[in-house]
């Protein structure tokens, strides 16, 4: 081996050795303040980050997020993002920080540049309230008559007085310097006379802060790279504690400096007021069965008003109303000058199922999920949380549920994130109806608790809990008062019960045994009893039950307060007219499973699940029913059904939607409305696809083949006023006058 490769491999070594001592030392001092008692505030901070090129704006985020960063030698010296930024990191000192960053190029900055730029990016990052403004500027290359400038520029177009107590100076580059070299750099640049003066603006003062040098650690510098790393790390606790301590700082809010105009009218006559009146003066806080959702909506010339009976009215008047107007791509606001919409929604009942048990979904795909139900108007997100495959919900009496039965530590949901979840539906009108499905396809359990679950001796999979210990009983009642206890607001709870294999339980002799000694002659006795046992767990936990139709195909006769959801394919009218002829309050998910992209359609099977989803429009949800039309009302609803055996993270946004608008339109409208044409709802997806897309929903894509069906959603001309209008008309009349006000928003 040559001396060359030998030095190269010793520098090699070298920095492996520096890698692991830095990641001491980063473990020793986070010990330190681990040390300390957090406090239950989470502090949420956003930062807007200006400075010219070079500036080490994006080096100062990363070591924000992470004191080790060291910037890629290749990129020394060189600005690394020529586009904004958005970036959210999360840190500590005695408290728990989010901040939100977000970061302005230097090219936008310069002197030809409109710095109105800054307003309408920060808008179309959505954000657009700073609690600072930080300037950087680098050590080596100090503050040039450049950089006057532009600070002149910024104080002069955000307003002196407006941004004085948010305006901070960063100074880069300072890994390398001591205490002196950083006291002398302040008072050269009190001494200097173009800077001296606007020293008074940075009210919220001048901070110092570097990142490991890459040309240090390339040399094998151990000594110079520990000292850097003890200094950033100083530097970035001391920027994160004044963060901490400066808690009252009220938020700094960028507007448009962009006019918007009309195209329907002159800008004099633009669209100005939007009313909002709520007749109710009960505030519900949550989303109830049975709640009023109606709304109505006016359009005159320049003023609108939404009409509704209660806030979850008021809620889809809105959606409605964003749904009939855009801004163009030269913003201007298309939206017709004469509107009149009397709307209800057909069923009360307009739900999704979603399964984190087959794979996990993380809490922002799921929070994506309810935006496009809001923008909708579903108004249930049935929630399977646990089966065969994990048990990803966190017990407070049971850790080692997750422990063992999730797919990793990782992929679980902590009491904090499922309550930000039902808040963040709750927001939008939508209830959470959580699922323990048992005493089958609850696999999981068996990891942590091997003993609940059957025996099979005919090659089946252990997926089914034993229903002959009293032991299980106790447990779910457990479980059950936890869930309750978590979606306190909701009245139900689904409970399964689907796909209880019996050939599994009738091959366990101790089962037989049990059977024969409680004189049960056949499976479905032992299933009664176990269903008898849950419900009135339930019950005594007050939630209200849901269940799979299996339990009741295999005449288990249930309460008629259980709701029964019938989701097997064949003959699914014959069992909705059963069931509700029986007095049982019923919804249907049969007609709308959305589990395959392929549905066999040159296939000769009958089978509706067969049928591309666009031919959804036209099923008739009461076909074959035998009954009047108060047995009717016992259809509260549906469901579209997502099982998660091919669906994660990546790809469930883009399987729900948009084949879910289909069963949105079925379940809020009338049926002569949705039962029409085939090409006609087409024409509308396509519209509503492209709003969808402006919203911002994470429906970005150009064409969307779907079952072999090409929808073009990219921007066009489009008359957004017909675009979601559940009752089309030309004008159809406000049946109720709301006689009281309660707020106006200007927009």
């Amino acid at each position: 081996m040559s001396n060359r490769s030998i030095s190269s491999y010793n520098i090699q070594s070298e920095r492996g050795n520096i890698e692991d001592k830095v990641d001491d030392e980063y473990d020793k001092l986070e010990q330190n303040y681990r040390q300390l008692t957090p406090t239950n505030q989470h502090i949420e901070r956003n930062i807007l980050l200006l400075g010219s090129t070079k500036s080490g704006k994006t080096t100062l985020v990363e070591v924000l997020a992470d004191p080790r960063y060291r910037p890629p030698y290749q990129r020394l010296g060189l600005s690394q993002n020529q586009l904004a930024t958005k970036k959210k990191i999360k840190c500590s000192t005695s408290t728990h920080f989010t901040l939100t960053i977000v970061e302005i190029p230097g090219n936008m900055l310069d002197k030809e540049q409109d710095l109105a730029k800054i307003n309408e990016t920060c808008i179309e990052l959505g954000v657009t309230q700073f609690h600072y403004i930080c300037v950087c500027t680098s050590f080596e290359n100090g503050i040039s008559d450049k950089d006057i400038k532009l600070f002149e520029r910024l104080i002069k177009h955000f307003g002196e007085a407006s941004i004085k107590p948010y305006l901070s100076l960063i100074v880069t580059r300072c890994e390398s310097k001591d205490e002196e070299s950083r006291a002398n750099m302040k008072k050269e640049l009190n001494r200097d006379f173009h800077f001296s003066r606007l020293m008074q603006w940075f009210n919220r003062r001048v901070h110092f802060i570097g990142a490991l040098d890459p040309i240090d650690w390339d040399q094998g510098y151990e000594e110079v790279i520990l000292d850097q790393f003890q200094t950033i790390y100083n530097d970035r606790q001391h920027f994160l504690q004044f963060i901490e301590h400066d808690c009252n700082i009220e938020p700094f809010t960028i507007e448009s400096q962009m006019k918007n105009s009309s195209v329907i009218s002159s800008s004099e006559n633009a669209f100005s007021v939007l009313s909002i009146e709520i007749k109710s003066e009960k505030c519900e806080r949550y989303p109830t069965f049975h709640v009023d959702e109606s709304y109505n909506i006016t359009i005159e010339d320049v003023y609108g008003k939404i009409q509704a009976n209660t806030i979850w009215g008021a809620l889809h008047g809105l959606t409605t109303f964003s749904q009939l107007h855009f801004v163009t791509d030269d913003n201007q606001l298309v939206i017709s000058a004469s509107i009149t919409i009397e709307d209800e929604p057909r069923f009360p009942y307009r739900g999704i199922l979603l399964d984190t048990s087959r794979n996990f979904l993380r809490t922002s795909v799921i929070k994506k999920h309810l935006d496009m139900m809001a923008y909708n108007k579903f108004n249930v997100l049935h929630w399977r949380i646990v089966g065969d495959q994990s048990w990803p919900l966190i017990s407070k009496q049971y850790p080692t549920l997750t422990e063992k039965g999730a797919f990793s530590l990782d992929h679980v949901y902590t009491p904090g994130d499922v309550q930000d979840i039902i808040e963040y539906a709750r927001l939008r009108g939508i209830r959470i109806i959580p699922e323990l499905n048992a005493p089958g396809h609850i696999g999981a359990l068996g990891r942590a608790f091997p003993d609940f679950l059957i025996n099979c001796y005919n090659e089946s999979t252990r997926q089914i809990i034993d229903p002959t210990k009293t032991e299980i009983y106790s447990f779910i009642e457990i479980i059950l008062k936890e869930i309750k206890q978590t979606f306190e607001n909701e009245f139900y709870i689904h409970l399964g019960m689907d796909e209880v294999y019996s050939a599994c339980c009738t091959s366990n002799l101790n089962l037989e045994k049990f059977m024969n000694k409680n004189k049960m002659s056949k499976y479905t006795d032992l299933m009664r009893y176990y269903t008898s046992k849950i419900l009135d767990i339930a019950q005594n936990i007050g939630a209200k039950s849901m269940v799979w139709q299996d339990v009741w195909n295999d005449d288990v006769k249930l309460p008629l307060e259980v709701v029964i959801e019938i989701w097997k394919d064949d003959s699914w009218s014959t069992y909705l007219s059963k069931a509700i002829n029986e007095g049982y309050n019923v919804v249907l998910a049969a007609p709308f499973n959305l589990s395959m992209m392929s549905y066999r359609k040159y296939d000769k099977l009958d089978s509706v699940m067969n049928a591309e989803f666009s031919k959804w429009y036209n099923i008739d949800l009461f076909a074959n029913f035998i009954g009047d039309e108060t047995a009717r009302k016992r259809l509260i609803g549906g469901e579209a059904t997502l099982c998660g055996e091919f669906v994660d993270d990546f790809n469930s946004l883009s399987r729900f939607w948009p084949r879910a608008l289909v069963v949105a339109e079925k379940l809020w409208s009338l049926p002569d409305v949705n039962n029409i044409f085939i090409t006609e709802p087409y024409q509308r997806r396509i519209v509503h696809g492209n709003l969808i897309g402006k919203q911002g929903q994470g429906f970005e894509i150009a064409m969307c083949n779907l079952n072999d069906y090409r929808f073009n959603i990219n921007n066009s001309s489009l008359n957004a006023a017909q675009a979601r209008i559940h009752n089309p008309g030309e004008h159809l009349k406000v049946r109720k006058q709301c006689d009281k006000s309660l707020d106006q928003f200007q927009i």
